[in-house]
């Protein structure tokens, strides 16, 4: 045997060892798993993919660049109708995407948590129900002209109260000159059209000429439905319908317009109202979750076929949310429902992580009236935090509260100065004042600590599911909010995740796997952790400078992971060059300097190698070239060592991790007269190339034929161990610690 490998019965012993730990470091079927098991830190929503308009792409390219920017899980929000036909079987087309990327997400040895995101029968209000418009009290209600000129709308006397409409008070829409546009619409609809919910929009109408009467149907997606009613006789009422339903199926109806036709002409219409039935006025519907005992065994149904498929992955890779943001009338509904659900799943699985949030929305506030079952550690407590949702979905258009509100909002301090406040309507005042005035991080925490306070009382782990904010919203608040939120969770150890990975709220360009807001991204990364630019994570850096190599000002101070010390060119506010060696090849995913006095013209060069005088092998061509003004956003941290100043973020991420060892920032130009560039921190994100230490997660083979050596690492069945290894050796996988005996 070669003198390398430890002597035969050793390794033996220290194989034994290994696998030993791997056994009870692992979820195996009938053993108890640990709490930290599933330990959830850094995350990000794939909504889109499989729920609501499902039109984004996910592919495995999105999983690697994730990982590599250090998420550790993503949430995989599921919609009913796209994990089953309609006929109740499953999509098997779907099911398999879904399968595909759980299995990446293993390979890529991260977590996920699959989230039963909408189902059929979730009403928000125990049931739904339509509007029904008559105008008896004289008034038009919700509906307007839908132009200045050459229509005109008004609610008058009945000219023919007989027949199926007797009613005193009637809409009237009288068309002046042709058109094909003109005529009466009806904003805020939100009505959702589907096969178990509503499927007519019936009405009683008058025309004076007979011709066809257009309807058009808006939805919340953009698409749109245009329908005619063909009147067969003038002056006559007419109690009839038209159906939306096979051209707008599943969508949620925002607008409503209605057209006398393409010519001068007029009607008289009354009771206006979405139905479930073709004939007469069924206006409620009540088959739902909360009030329906068909509903909830539907709704355990549905998971229990979900586990079929799901419950072959390992306890510590995947884990299964119940439901999204429950609408029960009472927390003692939802808590209910959610016990025997999670009863019939530990059934099968015991030791299988289930994800269980506060009912009405997964409201902080919710979180005092909700109760699991005592005694379970395999149940995560969820939050979702959009407070304030003013700032958060500011000029959201599906977010009927705060959609019209156009006056500018802030972050931290008073969202609303007093000045434009007075300018708002009163039920726009009130919309603004309904979840207070002035935020900051503090209020924050106090809202969030609700959750953690109930989760401690509980022993239980507890994630911030969902949080976010609209790219609407100015850019120094999302910023600043974001990070707010990010923090606040750190602190307490909570992991959370981020929506949404593409869209509105996301940082990813659709089906490209590039980030597009590097901004939104670097707010919440955890730089105290992840920095391998920083001695505190790295002891092997080191950082040079061709001004101030050393000193107060020395090229370490960028380095020392201290936010009170710093870098500076001096009064050199031409070419300097400040460069590090992070003591191995890295593959870096993101470089972020924090700038005090920032470099307005830099570029940023990298080198794998350096020659026998130590010099690094610079790549001609830089990864990074810079030329602007930096945005006025300050970056703060939770670090008690905060010096009074600027804190410029300069984040960059590039198409494709770059492998290097060196790191070169070129100043060009400072953004200073006087001033030399002057550098907080390096902020990089990388991963060691080369061998470490891995432990498959499935398990590990009780025997082995033979061993291999390549770059002094031992391999077996994916079990990878460096030689000349000591008892107590201690091997770090997935954050368990493995120790050799």
């Amino acid at each position: 045997m070669n003198k390398v490998y430890l002597p035969y019965r050793r390794f033996k012993y220290v194989l034994g060892a290994l696998c030993i730990g791997l056994m009870f470091g692992y979820s195996l079927k009938g053993m108890t798993q640990n709490v930290d098991d599933f330990k959830l830190r850094q995350g990000v929503n794939i909504g889109d993919w499989l729920s609501q308009k499902a039109n984004i792409s996910f592919k495995e390219k999105d999983v690697k660049m994730l990982a590599a920017l250090k998420f550790d899980h993503v949430r995989f929000p599921v919609d009913e109708s796209q994990l089953f036909n309609t006929d109740g079987s499953k999509n098997t087309d779907n099911f398999a995407r879904l399968h595909t990327a759980i299995k990446w997400i293993e390979k890529y040895d991260m977590k996920a948590i699959v989230d039963l995101h909408i189902i059929k029968e979730h009403g928000d209000n125990g049931e739904t129900e339509s509007f029904v418009d008559n105008f008896e009290d004289g008034l038009m209600g919700k509906w307007r002209v839908n132009s200045s000129s050459g229509i005109k709308v008004e609610v008058v006397n009945n000219p023919e109260a007989t027949g199926c409409n007797t009613s005193q008070k009637v809409l009237h829409i009288s068309q002046t000159e042709n058109s094909d546009w003109k005529g009466a619409e009806r904003k805020d609809v939100y009505i959702n059209i589907g096969s178990d919910m509503f499927k007519y929009l019936r009405f009683k109408v008058r025309k004076n000429k007979t011709g066809k009467i257009v309807f058009k149907f808006e939805a919340e997606d953009g698409s749109k439905a245009y329908l005619g009613y063909d009147v067969k006789t003038k002056n006559q009422w007419i109690e009839a319908d038209v159906s939306p339903y096979h051209k707008l199926e599943g969508k949620k109806i925002t607008r409503i317009t209605i057209r006398p036709g393409n010519d001068m002409s007029e009607l008289w219409i009354d009771d206006v109202a979405f139905s479930t039935s073709h004939s007469g006025y069924k206006t409620v519907v009540k088959h739902n979750l909360w009030n329906n005992a068909e509903a909830r065994k539907h709704f355990i149904t549905i998971w229990k076929q979900i586990q079929n498929e799901l419950k072959k992955y390992p306890n510590d890779l995947l884990a299964y949310e119940l439901l999204n943001e429950p609408t029960a009338p009472t927390a003692a509904v939802w808590n209910n429902l959610a016990a025997q659900t999670l009863a019939e799943i530990h059934k099968q699985e015991p030791n299988r992580k289930v994800v269980i949030g506060s009912n009405l929305w997964n409201n902080v506030s919710q979180f005092p009236y909700l109760e699991v079952p005592s005694g379970d550690r395999n149940i995560i407590l969820t939050f979702h935090f959009y407070n304030p949702h003013l700032l958060t979905h500011y000029q959201a258009s599906w977010h009927s509260l705060f959609a019209n509100i156009t006056v500018p909002v802030k972050y931290p301090g008073q969202m609303v100065s007093d000045d434009d406040f007075n300018t708002l309507s009163p039920a726009d005042q009130a919309a603004v004042s309904s979840e207070g005035r002035t935020f900051d991080k503090a209020t924050l925490k106090t809202l969030m600590k609700q959750a953690i306070d109930k989760a401690k009382a509980l022993g239980l782990q507890v994630w911030c599911g969902e949080y976010g904010c609209y790219n609407k919203t100015p850019q120094q608040s999302r910023l600043k909010w974001i990070e707010d939120v990010s923090q606040i969770c750190r602190e307490y150890d909570i992991g959370h995740c981020l929506w949404n990975f593409q869209g509105g709220f996301g940082f990813v360009t659709p089906g490209v796997s590039k980030i597009n807001d590097a901004y939104t991204l670097n707010t919440q990364i955890d730089w105290e952790r992840l920095n391998i630019a920083s001695r505190k994570n790295n002891p092997m850096v080191k950082a040079y400078a061709t001004d101030n190599n050393s000193g107060s000002y020395g090229a370490e101070k960028a380095i020392d992971g201290a936010y009170d010390t710093r870098w500076g060119a001096g009064n050199n506010v031409g070419e300097t060059d400040w460069w590090i060696d992070l003591g191995r090849v890295y593959t870096i995913s993101m470089i972020c300097p924090l700038w005090e006095n920032y470099a307005r013209k830099y570029e940023i060069y990298t080198a794998i190698d350096a020659g026998s005088d130590g010099t690094p092998q610079w790549n001609t061509t830089p990864i990074i070239t810079q030329n602007k003004k930096l945005d006025d956003y300050r970056r703060t941290y939770i670090s008690t060592d905060i010096a009074a100043g600027s804190y410029f973020s300069d984040p960059h991420v590039p198409d494709s991790p770059i492998k290097a060892r060196y790191i070169k920032l070129k100043q060009l130009k400072s953004a200073s007269s006087t001033w030399g560039a002057s550098l907080w921190e390096m902020h990089i994100i990388g991963t060691p190339e080369g061998p470490t230490s891995h432990i498959d997660r499935k398990g590990c083979a009780s025997a082995a034929t033979h061993l291999t050596n390549k770059d002094d690492i031992y391999t077996l069945r994916g079990i990878k161990v460096p030689n000349k290894q000591l008892a107590g050796k201690i091997y770090i996988q997935a954050g368990k610690k493995y120790v050799a005996q």
